[in-house]
């Protein structure tokens, strides 16, 4: 029989995600943007739905882990759409992270 190590936990920095907003957004719009993140990623620059949304702001069908590339195609669509192509924002499910 084989010993394998452990599979070691995945460490995610979730204050990536904050600090690419905090470079991208104008401050006015950080505190919704927060509240968006949160409640589509968890602040997770890793995650992935299963509607094959991706990153930090859950983007649809663009695989962009790193947390400022991934700002930067939410802040297009934010200047663009305002926060509607967030579902969470339509659903109101980020008012829970304000």
């Amino acid at each position: 029989m084989k010993v394998t190590e452990p599979i070691k936990p995945v460490v995610v920095d979730t204050n990536a995600c904050l600090t690419a907003m905090r470079q991208v957004f104008p401050q006015e719009t950080w505190q919704v943007g927060e509240a968006i993140m949160r409640a589509e990623s968890g602040l997770n620059p890793n995650a992935v739905s299963s509607t094959n949304d991706h990153g930090c702001w859950q983007i649809h069908d663009w695989a962009l882990y790193d947390p400022l590339e991934n700002t930067k195609v939410a802040y297009y669509k934010y200047t663009h759409y305002g926060w509607q192509p967030w579902s969470v924002y339509n659903s109101g499910a980020y008012l829970k992270w304000l």
